[in-house]
């Protein structure tokens, strides 16, 4: 038998989970290399949507939706209820559970038409 209390690994091992932990802050956006990118769908030849979240040990968080063009990116929305992304001929598609966009900025992307849908009924932005 081990002189070593019982308790102690299973202490340490919480120790190390706790400082592994990177809450998430929904004022501050996390390190944008370590995002998890769900779906990629081309819009055009080089106009590509991308849908991501972050991975975090604790902490919730949201859903992204990103137009990159140009060899630039920029946020086009922030949910936490999304469910997917689509493109239709030259529309996108966004399909969410409930329509409660932390961010929505259709009218920074004025040549992109977007439609957001909930499941019951269709709402366009131009």
């Amino acid at each position: 038998m081990s002189d070593t209390p019982f308790h102690l690994p299973w202490l340490l091992c919480l120790v190390l989970l706790l400082a592994a932990c990177n809450p998430f802050d929904p004022n501050e956006e996390p390190d944008y290399n370590k995002r998890i990118i769900v779906k990629s769908i081309s819009l055009t030849k080089d106009k590509v949507v991308e849908w991501y979240h972050f991975s975090l040990i604790t902490g919730y968080s949201p859903d992204f939706i990103e137009v990159k063009s140009g060899g630039q990116h920029r946020l086009l929305g922030k949910t936490h209820n999304l469910s997917d992304i689509q493109s239709r001929g030259d529309t996108l598609l966004i399909l969410v559970q409930k329509n409660d966009f932390l961010y929505l900025d259709t009218a920074g992307f004025p040549d992109l038409k977007v439609s957001l849908e909930n499941g019951r009924s269709p709402y366009l932005y131009k």
